[in-house]
């Protein structure tokens, strides 16, 4: 008897965000309001500066940002896990919508290149 691992093509998946998994634009909105509220957030800044959009909380941020890039891990409190039941897809929304993101939490920066980790077919982000 042979055995396989289940695995999952981390690229394949960013593809399948791009095109099918969110079927409007739009919810990337939601899941930045959805995770602000989750990060115990009291203020919620959105706005628009040429072709990019900017949403700022004060809520307590990340304290391991590769949860924000592990698909179904959410790096929430157990709190949050148990009342919300988060999926841990939330960000990957903003690929609907954006090419490049940047994220700044706590004490990094990182950019999260869609064209670039398509184009290498590297999921590597650097973290500064």
């Amino acid at each position: 008897m042979k055995k396989v691992n289940v695995k999952v093509d981390v690229i394949g998946q960013i593809k399948l965000f791009k095109t099918a998994t969110f079927p409007s634009k739009l919810p990337f909105i939601e899941e930045a309001l959805q995770n602000a509220q989750r990060s115990k957030a009291t203020l919620v800044e959105v706005w628009t500066k040429e072709d990019e959009v900017i949403i700022t909380d004060d809520g307590i941020g990340l304290n391991d940002p590769e949860d924000l890039f592990t698909i179904a891990k959410s790096g929430w409190d157990q709190e949050t896990i148990k009342d919300q039941n988060p999926f841990g897809l939330g960000f990957f929304s903003c690929i609907t919508m954006a090419d490049l993101i940047t994220v700044e939490s706590n004490n990094f920066r990182c950019i999260f290149d869609v064209p670039k980790m398509l184009k290498t077919n590297s999921t590597d982000i650097v973290i500064e």
